[in-house]
């Protein structure tokens, strides 16, 4: 279960840019910056966001945590692996400490044990703090995806991780466009119905599991 999306606009221009710098720099050996984007922060238009460790670029968590320091309402985030770095992690219980209802959608089962290990080994800690834990059954939750106040949503390679949030090279979009929000919405709203409180029956995590998860 994945989503896709058509990119058209300023959002292309800045994704091909994107791409040229990377291929740049693994075909040519070839290292350029990327251009400021002037656009990055225009409140109504969707946005192309990428994440550039190389460069101590990281605007994903960046945007990330400013909206969910923004959230009134709700909070869901879906992704098959979800343990997140502190800030994101401190960001997420202040939101929920003032009042706004946070739902984190994981995948029941990926093709990364250890991941699913690590992932699972930490439910128990976010149902604690009030989080709304479910597991999407009917296939690998592969989608990775923010929905903060059904008015605002990202959506790209980004795990919300570790490793996607501080280490990897990632890219997503910015959804601030409402017809384009309000789609992503009704999509998510599928996706919720389709979750469960646990993970699929050959998902559950024996004690095996569980230490793994812990120690990861």
């Amino acid at each position: 279960r994945d989503t896709l999306l058509t990119v058209k606009g300023h959002a292309a221009v800045r994704s091909q840019l994107d791409f040229n710098r990377v291929w740049a720099r693994e075909a040519l050996n070839i290292v350029y910056l990327p251009c400021v984007d002037t656009q990055k922060d225009y409140p109504l238009a969707d946005a192309y966001v990428a994440q550039i460790p190389e460069l101590g670029i990281h605007d994903i968590m960046e945007i990330l945590v400013a909206q969910i320091e923004r959230a009134q309402h709700t909070i869901v985030i879906a992704t098959p692996y979800f343990y997140p770095p502190r800030r994101l992690r401190q960001a997420l219980m202040t939101a929920y400490q003032r009042g706004v209802a946070i739902t984190l959608m994981l995948a029941s089962k990926t093709d990364t044990p250890t991941a699913d290990r690590v992932t699972r080994g930490l439910v128990s800690d976010w149902r604690r703090l009030g989080f709304h834990v479910v597991f999407y059954q009917p296939q690998v939750l592969h989608a990775k995806y923010a929905l903060i106040d059904r008015n605002w949503a990202t959506v790209g390679s980004c795990n919300f991780d570790l490793l996607s949030l501080k280490y990897n090279r990632e890219a997503n979009i910015v959804v601030r466009n409402q017809i384009h929000v309000e789609k992503f919405a009704q999509q998510c709203d599928d996706d919720l119905g389709l979750c469960f409180s646990t993970p699929a029956q050959n998902a559950n995590p024996n004690l095996f599991d569980r230490a793994v998860g812990r120690l990861g």
